[in-house]
């Protein structure tokens, strides 16, 4: 048995081979591959995109936030003004009541001393009105 191939009958098998690895590669591959190569570029343009929209987004996202920050601040200094207006308004109304209240106190304190002062005065009158009564009514049954 021989082993050994022909020379003619490897090229003329080897013929329909390569025909039909070029019309696969032409009908086939190529098309597939140009196909893939633009898929490939739609996807990494669709990231890059993505990437950049992304980007703007966070800075979109920390300006919004400096605004943010911003406004709290104004508000809590707002606030602060307001809280120490309405202490100071208070503070104020405080002490005006106080003064009110301390003069009515010292009034009434002057009357009770007057009043004090009179009650003591007419007692003082009263009692020895009743010591002279007394005396006579003693001296009257004695005599």
């Amino acid at each position: 048995m021989n082993i050994v191939p022909i020379p003619l009958v490897v090229l003329l098998q080897a013929i329909p081979f390569l025909l039909t690895v070029v019309a696969l590669y032409a009908i086939i591959l190529k098309p597939m591959l140009a196909y893939l190569d633009s898929r490939s570029q739609a996807t990494e343009g669709a990231r890059k995109e993505a990437e950049g929209l992304q980007a703007q987004a966070e800075a979109q996202t920390n300006e919004y936030e400096k605004r943010l920050s911003a406004a709290r601040a104004e508000v809590v200094a707002l606030r602060a003004e307001h809280r120490k207006s309405a202490m100071k308004s208070y503070n104020d109304t405080m002490d005006t009541a106080r003064k009110d209240v301390q003069g009515q106190i010292s009034e009434a304190l002057s009357q009770l001393d007057s009043d004090r002062s009179t009650a003591r005065a007419e007692l003082r009158t009263t009692a020895s009105t009743l010591a002279n009564q007394i005396t006579g009514r003693i001296l009257d049954g004695v005599a």
